[in-house]
Order: C-alpha cells, then sequence, then structure tokens
C-alpha cells in the first residue's frame, strides 16, 4: 500500500510539474493558434536589388578616376615655426606648470607651518611662483607653430594655375594656424585670410589678430574665448614653394586696407 501511495503521489506532482495553471479553454486556443501559424504557408521574400555604395564606401567614379592628376595637396604648410622652437615652447610651458604645482603643494605648506619663519614667506614664494607661470603664458600664446592654406581643386592642378591663385587669393581661402594651448598642446584656428589684420601688440609678440567678438557672444563662458592674436616671426623655408606665406601675408594686408 505504502509503494502504491508513493508512486501515485509522485505521478501527481510530475503531472502538475509539466501542466499549466491555465483554464482548459485558454489553453486550447493557444494550442489551435500556434498550429494554425505553424500551418501557414510560407510567402517566398524577395531578394532586395543592390544599393549602391554611400559615404566611405562609395564606388569610384570612372570619370573622376580618369581626371587629371593633382600635383599639390589639399592643405599645404606653408610656414613652419621649427621643430626645436616649438618643443622647447611646449616643454617651457610644462615645466613651469609643474614647477608651480610643486612649490605650491610642497615648498609653502612647509614654510607656512615652520615655526622659525616669518609669516611672509609662503605668500612671497607662491607668488614668486606664479611669475613664470603668467609670464610664459603670456609671451607664448600668441607663438604660431605651423600655418596650413586649404587649396582649391582648381589651384591643386599644376604649377601656374597654383601660381595664378596666390596672385588672386580671395578673401574667403580658409588658413588652418596652428598655435599652442597652456598646456602645451597643438591648438587650431580655421580662418578666413578676410577676416585677419596686421597687428602691433605685446611689445611685437602679435603681428596679425581678428576680431571675436561675434564669435565670443556665441561661445559659454567656461568653453574660453576664441583665438584673437597670431604671432607669425621668421621660420623654416619650404623650397619646393618659396614665398607662398609672403604672398598670403601681403593678400591679408591688402584686403585689411580695402575694409
Amino acid at each position: 500500500m505504502l509503494s502504491q501511495l508513493s508512486i501515485r503521489t509522485s505521478l501527481e506532482i510530475r503531472s502538475s510539474l509539466f501542466r499549466s495553471n491555465l483554464p482548459y479553454t485558454i489553453r486550447r486556443c493557444q494550442f489551435s493558434n500556434s498550429a494554425l501559424c505553424c500551418n501557414k504557408p510560407k510567402i517566398p521574400v524577395k531578394a532586395h536589388p543592390k544599393l549602391p555604395a554611400v559615404g566611405l564606401y562609395k564606388a569610384k567614379d570612372p570619370k573622376l578616376a580618369n581626371g587629371p592628376k593633382l600635383s599639390y595637396p589639399q592643405r599645404m604648410v606653408i610656414f613652419h615655426a621649427g621643430t626645436r622652437r616649438t618643443v622647447f615652447l611646449g616643454a617651457l610651458k610644462v615645466f613651469t606648470i609643474m614647477s608651480f604645482g610643486l612649490i605650491a603643494l610642497y615648498v609653502v605648506p612647509r614654510h607656512y607651518y615652520a615655526e622659525d619663519q616669518p609669516y611672509w614667506v609662503p605668500g612671497a614664494v607662491l607668488i614668486a611662483s606664479v611669475i613664470p607661470l603668467v609670464s610664459v603664458a603670456y609671451i607664448t600664446s600668441p607663438f604660431v607653430a605651423h600655418i596650413k592654406l586649404v587649396l582649391p581643386q582648381t589651384a591643386r592642378i599644376n604649377q601656374e594655375a597654383f601660381k595664378n591663385y596666390l596672385s588672386t587669393i580671395p578673401k574667403d581661402t580658409l588658413l588652418e594656424i596652428y598655435t599652442l594651448s597652456f598646456v602645451g598642446a597643438p591648438r587650431r584656428a580655421i580662418i578666413k585670410t578676410g577676416d585677419l589684420y596686421p597687428a602691433y601688440e605685446r611689445f611685437g609678440l602679435v603681428n596679425y589678430a581678428r576680431d571675436t567678438t561675434f564669435l565670443n557672444s556665441l561661445r559659454p563662458w567656461w568653453t574660453g574665448k576664441v583665438k584673437r592674436t597670431f604671432g607669425v616671426h621668421q621660420g623654416q623655408r619650404f623650397p619646393n614653394d618659396p614665398g607662398v606665406w609672403k604672398d598670403v601675408a601681403a593678400a591679408i594686408s591688402n584686403q585689411s586696407k580695402k575694409i
């Protein structure tokens, strides 16, 4: 008797595990719907036509491939201040920042908590560490590392077309001017030649500037101001394209006089 009861209870437990709690009518509807879905005829899916590639994977146009070969790049370096000078000024910026942090975090507290030091020594040491930081940032801020001229496709065909373009540079010609940020990192400014004008500021360190009043009004205060002053001084010469920067500088001065 006990064995029969145990077998019956085990069978009831197994049946209850695999039995759904839903009513019989709902379970019957579910079974009928699944059967109908399985018996539906399969509709063949039509293959989509192959679309032409767009963007970066666009196929090359044979007309453009057989076109004239361009002799000049789209962005041409027309001025370079020199690698040694640029590296030296960037390292000088980093050195002044690190020295200020070391003095402010280590030297000043030692003077402040020293019993035999006057009360004015910590402040004097802190001010002495700020002076090199501010002076280096002020002097090297307008320094231009290199300049790139953005050329249109018509001026890149051959040397004659390039010279004709330099003789009549339009006001909307773009220049990519690279300077050094406060921490010595490269900072790029894309400017039209018509927006620049010759200037004399910071004892001759600045020789080009632009009006940034409208651009600064569009930027929030925490992003900082737009780069306004630039210092383009004697740099490296390019034997392949000599005098390109001189032509661009002459165009900037002529365009500023017409305004």
